[in-house]
Order: structure tokens, then C-alpha cells, then sequence
């Protein structure tokens, strides 16, 4: 309670175009608008139920602004926020207060200016006229806008016991007060806690809380807060420790509580090297699976092998077309089928002077045929050589025959001659035949005829390389008989 005195202090807001501005003298802003708390006592038993003001100038010419603060109920205070002030200076505010009794009067007034955006601090102060029996109080009243948090920065947020985790805090005054820090923790300490950057030690395992408090008025009323949850997990001794040792034959393991390595033997018999060994005292000694084990299954078409791993049989079927049974058979999904391999085989030759060949059962090929004799005709006018070959013949030719005379009595000769060729130097055969008479020599290419008949006759010479078979060129010559 403020004693009486003759002067009076009083604080307003005058708000421009946009926002409010929070402001007070010992209450901090919390919702964007503020207030001013103020009591007006002037003495005991004086009590001023309102307080009137007018706003007048500015830079825009414009009505004047009054209106009355009803200060009469519990806990009123002589304060108020006017908005809608266009921007500028040039401003009066005047404020005239009375108390209920008309002895004490106040007055009051200040000037100041208007920004867009922005609440405006005016102080007014309110000179009171008391009676000089009773005595006066001036009152000063002030705002403070209390100190914010601008920035918290708390790294990392997890960390193991013993560890540090980094703190940091950043805060603004609009007064430029100077602000103080104040760290708290749970499960932990903090190494500077007034400090705007320090930090913070993990002591116990779970899930802490950092908490960062800011405040321009030593912690009375004005405190911004900020709570952080972090967690410090238990020291792990067997982080980055490599226990294995290398050896199959034994289990590998890390003492949590130590950091030491535990490599215990694995039990005897244990399989390792890929089934290839067997565990005996923690090392890996190998161990022949298949020794004493026959695999052989007696069947052709299957590959017989021993798994040295497990020592099992492994009966793998061959390739389908394998030949088995001497020949006589084809494996076939690991088993041998009889195969009948000159199916649809033809062993025909296409030499004539080839016989035919014949299909080996075993293997499906041909077994060429024999040569064919020689003289064994082919093709077009040929024989065949022995050697399987077709000789063609060009046959041989008559080249000139001489008969004479053509005429002559019965019991005369006529003198025959010939003379034939061949191309292949085949040796040529000749061959006279006539009617109505006889050759001496009909093979001979000179020779007789003799006239038996009396009569036209006809003599022919034939010559030939092919003994007369085929190849045969002869002409016919006339003559005459007469009798004697």
C-alpha cells in the first residue's frame, strides 16, 4: 500500500493500427496484452472511482478520444490500451482523476507518438491536490517487459552415465535488462547452472529432465521456461570389444560388467570346417567320414561319391545319353535303358559302285558296304573300277570300212576291212556278219567274204569296246552274187 503523497504516477498503453504490446510494473506478459496495475491512494478514507482521459493531435487530424477508467470495483486499476491510432507523433494524452469526495483532485498529461504495429508505453503523471492536512503521495509506476527465451540447444539428447551432454541458451530483453540463467537438472549435474552455455554430467541411467530458466528481475515474477527431456543409458564396457577369436571350436562372448573377452570351448563332437571336422577340446580336427563307407550302388547311370562332411552316400544320376551296358543301353534319369541306335538309321549308299552298308547296333553308325566288282555298270554309259568308282566308257567308233568288189559270181570272195577307234583307249572288238555267204574271219578287221547265194546280200562290220553289250557302232554295205 502506497502512503499518501502529493503526486501521483500513472502508466498507460496507447496501441497502434495492428498489434497489442503486453506490459505491467511487476506482472509478466503471457498472452500478448498487458496491463498496469496501479493503485491511486491518496489518503486513508479517499478513494477515486474513475479517472477521465482525452487523446488529441497526432500527425492526421482526427476527432479528439475520451472516455472515462471505472476504477471503483475491487482490484481496478487506472490503466487502459486504446488502439486504432494512426501513425505519427504529435500526440496528448490528459488524464484528470477526483476522488468521490471532491477534495482531491488529479491531472495529468504526456505527449508521444503512434507506430504501425506497435504498442506504445506512455507515462503519465498525475498531479494530485490533497488537503494539506492529510498530506500527499506520489506514485511511481513503471513497466518491465520481461526477458524471453530466444533459443535452447541441448546436444545430444542421449549419452551414456559419466558422460556430457552440451547446453546452451540464448535470451532477449526488450528493455535491455541484463537477463540470468539458470539451469536445473534430474540425475545429473550441471557444471555452471548461471552459465548461458555449460554442461550436464549423466549420474544416473533413465529418462532426466535439463530445465533452462531466464529471468531479468533476480527469479521475483519474471521467468521464462524451457524443460528438455534427455536419457543416459548404462555404460556398455564391451562396446567396440571383438572377442572373437577366430577358432570355431569355441563360443565367443564379452563380460558386460568387465569388458573381457570369454571364449569358452564348444562341446566335443561339435561339427566345424563345413562338416569336415569335429570339435575336441575347443580346436577343430578333421575327421574322414568315409573311411570304411562303400557308395558303389552297381548301377552304371549314377555317380557314387561320399559326403566327407556327413559320410552319407551321394548317388547322382550321369548325364542323360550316357551309354551303358556295353553300349547296348543309354542312361536315362539315372538308369540304363536298351536303345535300339540304327532306329530310323539308313545306311544307304549313294555310290553305285558301293553295296549298301549295314547299322552297328552298339554305336548307331554305318559300316560301309563292299565295293562292287569291276565292270558293274552305272551311270550313263560307265562300269565300276573295283575301287568303287564308276568309270564312264566313251564308246568306240567306226571310222572307215572297205568292201570289194561289190560285185562278184557264187564261190568268189569280196576283201573286207575296217578300222575303228576309241577315246579311252579301250581296245576295240570287230564284229562281220553277211547273208548268202560266209566270213573267214569275222573278228578280224581285214578279212574274206564268200558269195553262197546268188542274189543281192548284205555285209555288216560292228566294232565295239564293251564286248557287244552296248557300246556298238557297225554299218551295213551291199553286194551282189552273181552265177557263174
Amino acid at each position: 500500500m502506497l502512503r499518501p503523497c502529493s503526486v501521483k504516477w500513472l502508466v498507460f498503453l496507447v496501441c497502434g493500427s495492428l498489434t497489442a504490446f503486453g506490459c505491467s510494473t511487476d506482472t509478466q506478459q503471457s498472452d500478448g496484452s498487458g496491463s498496469l496495475t496501479l493503485e491511486l491512494v491518496v489518503d486513508d478514507g479517499v478513494v477515486i472511482n474513475s479517472v477521465s482521459w482525452t487523446i488529441s493531435g497526432g500527425e492526421v487530424e482526427m476527432e479528439p478520444m475520451s472516455g472515462t477508467i471505472d476504477t471503483s470495483a475491487p482490484g481496478s486499476t487506472a490503466s487502459m490500451e486504446v488502439y486504432g491510432l494512426p501513425p505519427g507523433e504529435g500526440y496528448l494524452v490528459e488524464l484528470e482523476a477526483k476522488s468521490e469526495d471532491d477534495e482531491v483532485s488529479c491531472k495529468g498529461d504526456a505527449e508521444f507518438g503512434v507506430e504501425t504495429g506497435v504498442s506504445t508505453p506512455v507515462m503519465v503523471i498525475l498531479k494530485c491536490k490533497i488537503p494539506m492536512s492529510t498530506g500527499a503521495a506520489r506514485v511511481n509506476g513503471e513497466f518491465n517487459i520481461c526477458a524471453q527465451l530466444l533459443k535452447v540447444v541441448v546436444s545430444p539428447l542421449q549419452t551414456s552415465v559419466g558422460n556430457d551432454i552440451n547446453l546452451s541458451a540464448a535470451g532477449d530483453d526488450h528493455e535491455v535488462d541484463p537477463i540470468r540463467y539458470a539451469w536445473t537438472e534430474t540425475g545429473g549435474s550441471i557444471a555452471d547452472p548461471n552459465a548461458a552455455s555449460t554442461t550436464y554430467t549423466c549420474e544416473e541411467a533413465g529418462e532426466q529432465t535439463v530445465t533452462i530458466t531466464i529471468s531479468d528481475d533476480d527469479f521475483g515474477y519474471c521467468m521464462d521456461v524451457w524443460e528438455v527431456p534427455v536419457t543416459c543409458v548404462e555404460i556398455d564396457l564391451c562396446d567396440d570389444v571383438d572377442c572373437d577369436d577366430g577358432i570355431e571350436c569355441t563360443d565367443n562372448d564379452c563380460d558386460s560388467a568387465t569388458g573381457k573377452c570369454i571364449n569358452e570351448p564348444l562341446k566335443d563332437g561339435t561339427e566345424c570346417d563345413g562338416g569336415a571336422g569335429m570339435c575336441s577340446e575347443g580346436e577343430c580336427v578333421e575327421v574322414d567320414r568315409c573311411k570304411d563307407v562303400d557308395c558303389d550302388d552297381d548301377n552304371e547311370c549314377t555317380d557314387d561319391e561320399c559326403d566327407p562332411a556327413s559320410g552319407t552316400c551321394i548317388n547322382e544320376p550321369v548325364k542323360d545319353g550316357t551309354e551303358c551296358d556295353g553300349g547296348a543301353g543309354m542312361c536315362s534319369k539315372g538308369l540304363c535303358v536298351e536303345v535300339d541306335r540304327c532306329k530310323d538309321v539308313d545306311c544307304s549308299s549313294d555310290n553305285e559302285c558301293v553295296e549298301d552298308g549295314e547299322c552297328d547296333p552298339t554305336t548307331g553308325m554305318c559300316i560301309d558296304g563292299a565295293n562292287k566288282p569291276p565292270g558293274t555298270i552305272c551311270g550313263d554309259f560307265g562300269t565300276c573300277d573295283g575301287d568303287g568308282n564308276c568309270k564312264i566308257n566313251t564308246c568306240a567308233q567306226l571310222d572307215f570300212a572297205v568292201v570289194m568288189p561289190l560285185q562278184t559270181s557264187v564261190g568268189n570272195d569280196l576283201d573286207l576291212s575296217a578300222t575303228g577307234s576309241d577315246e579311252d583307249d579301250d581296245p576295240v572288238a570287230y564284229r562281220w556278219t553277211g547273208t548268202g555267204g560266209s566270213i573267214d574271219d569275222p573278228s578280224a578287221s581285214t578279212t574274206t567274204y564268200t558269195c553262197g547265194e546268188v542274189g543281192e546280200q548284205t555285209i555288216t562290220i560292228a566294232v565295239s569296246d564293251d564286248d557287244f553289250e552296248y557300246c556298238i557302232d557297225d554299218l551295213d554295205v551291199s553286194v551282189t552274187c552273181v552265177d557263174n
